[in-house]
């Protein structure tokens, strides 16, 4: 393995509920290793100077070369295995997956009691397969083996987050706040108060990520989610301010393209939204991206364009399956907005039962039901049960 004081690794997690996106380093998993008092947000990127265009492929090839030499270092695989999922996001390539299986299996293998970068490897995995009961799984077997290391208390607050388990995932942020203050903390409990609809402390923890942050991508990071949050609120000019102060401090943080060619089309500058639109789905053609992309221009009138945006997506989602992620709620707004609200309905539930936040339960499409089953001022439809309805003993 290169790298020297290995005591903590980025992690990589993806994000799916609400259409959050992760922060991605962009930097490979060595270049993030830090001491545990100075360890990078999941998915942040922290300052090293001069770095080359593509950090995290320059990191697989380093991993890679030591590995020829030091074929049974479980660390070094472990790492590979951290960037190979790092690099399915920051490409939106899911064919990194299988490689991240193989070699973390491998790493597992040489060392499967104590390898804390070998567990963190597994969450990020899992987590980015929507597996976060797995991710949790993971998260807690490394912090029973290294109870102070504050990745795998990300790792363990992100699938909470995702899981619906809301009390646990503030615990484990308030713990990583303890152990470490800043970003990564900050922005952690953001978004569990943005879950629970506590706007206002919401903004505050991220105005404190912003406060703190130490490297462009951490602003960016932190600019976009205020913009986020400002464009939910209903002000897509704050929205915009936030998206172009992030773009001005990292003009390379291409999600803040999203956030401002979606407040620029709320804001009826149609020229500017297109333009920013088309550079999203080619920089970072994440499928919710898409999608927004493709019913913007419908919106327009664009049919056509917005038809091959459409026909991209259902590309991605089986490209996706194929290699092991379930997209979940992607899928079920999108069939459920474009004709197909039932079939399958394995798939459309499959949201609620992967991410059971309060995100993805509002997901389910209500065509799928024989009757409108959103709330309402008459209160819920009364459904006379026949006679063969199982009914619970407790």
């Amino acid at each position: 393995m290169v790298v020297s004081g290995l005591t903590a690794v980025l992690v990589a997690l993806v994000g799916a509920s609400c259409s959050r996106s992760s922060h991605s380093s962009q930097q490979g998993a060595a270049g993030a290793l830090a001491s545990p008092a100075v360890t990078a947000p999941a998915g942040s990127g922290t300052s090293t100077g001069s770095r080359p265009a593509d950090p995290v492929a320059a990191d697989i090839a380093l991993q890679q070369s030591s590995l020829r030499e030091h074929p049974n270092d479980a660390d070094a695989w472990a790492l590979l295995g951290l960037d190979y999922v790092d690099q399915a996001k920051v490409t939106v390539n899911p064919a990194y997956y299988p490689k991240a299986v193989g070699v973390l299996a491998r790493s597992l293998a040489l060392n499967s009691t104590s390898n804390v970068l070998g567990f963190a490897g597994m969450a990020a995995l899992k987590a980015a397969e929507h597996d976060f009961a797995a991710a949790r799984t993971w998260a807690m077997r490394g912090l029973a083996f290294d109870a102070y290391n504050t990745v795998l208390y990300g790792a363990l607050d992100d699938a909470d987050t995702q899981l619906g388990r809301y009390s646990e995932a503030f615990a484990a942020a308030q713990r990583l706040n303890q152990l470490h203050p800043g970003v990564p903390a900050f922005t952690r409990a953001e978004y569990v108060y943005e879950l629970r609809g506590d706007i206002a402390h919401a903004e505050a923890a991220m105005r404190r990520a912003l406060d703190a942050a130490n490297s462009p991508a951490d602003t960016a990071f932190a600019q976009y989610y205020l913009g986020e949050l400002a464009f939910n609120r209903g002000d897509p000019a704050a929205s915009l301010r936030f998206n172009n102060a992030g773009l001005a401090a990292d003009p390379s943080y291409s999600l803040l393209l999203q956030g401002k060619a979606r407040a620029e089309a709320a804001l009826g500058q149609v020229d500017a939204a297109v333009r920013d639109y088309a550079r999203v789905v080619r920089d970072v053609p994440q499928p919710q991206y898409v999608i927004e992309a493709g019913e913007y221009l419908q919106s327009l009138g664009r049919a056509k364009q917005a038809a091959q945006l459409y026909r991209l997506f259902e590309v991605e989602a089986q490209l996706f399956t194929a290699n092991g992620v379930t997209l979940d709620t992607d899928p079920t707004l999108f069939y459920a907005d474009h004709g197909s609200p039932a079939p399958p309905i394995e798939g459309r539930l499959s949201g609620v039962v992967d991410i059971p936040n309060a995100c993805a339960t509002v997901y389910i499409p209500t065509a799928i039901f024989d009757f409108d089953v959103r709330p309402s001022a008459a209160g819920p439809v009364q459904v006379q049960r026949g006679p063969g309805v199982p009914r619970s003993s407790f």
